[in-house]
This record gives C-alpha cells, sequence and structure tokens, in this order.
C-alpha cells in the first residue's frame, strides 16, 4: 500500500515551496581606538524582496574600518551565505 506524505499546513512540500523572503546576518567587532567604548561594533546586513526585486540592507550605529579591503571581504562573506 502507497501512502501519500502528509504535509503540515506549515511546511514546505512540493506544491507550496520555500522560499527566504529575507536573510538577515549580523557581524560584530571589538570597539576601534577612534572612541572610548568597549562594547563591540555590529553590523547588520540583509537582503529584503519587494515586487520580485532583491534589496541590501545594511544597518549599524558604527563599524569603523581602516582598509576597503576589509569591508569588500564583509560584503563578499554574505555574498556566498545568500
Amino acid at each position: 500500500m502507497n501512502k501519500k506524505p502528509l504535509y503540515p499546513l506549515d511546511l514546505p512540500s512540493a506544491q507550496r515551496p520555500l522560499t527566504a523572503n529575507k536573510i538577515t546576518v549580523e557581524y560584530t567587532q571589538q570597539a576601534d581606538c577612534m572612541i572610548d567604548d568597549e562594547n563591540c561594533q555590529k553590523i547588520e546586513i540583509s537582503t529584503e524582496e519587494y515586487d520580485d526585486n532583491m534589496f541590501f540592507i545594511m544597518k549599524t550605529e558604527r563599524w569603523a574600518f581602516d582598509s576597503l579591503d576589509e569591508l569588500i571581504l564583509l560584503i563578499e562573506d554574505f555574498k556566498k551565505r545568500i
């Protein structure tokens, strides 16, 4: 007897494929020497889909870097994750 697989309503199936509409990655680093704050710095990079277009969003209060290559590596890492 072949049983038909059961798909709960909240899980994807062949008829209801899973789609990621938003992906968010938060990166952290220690505070730089330009500020007197011992907290780490955070930057959030995410994607959002709107009208079949994907947009990239960066949010941070402060993310210091002394080389453009550091920022490029950060974006390249995010690109691998989406």
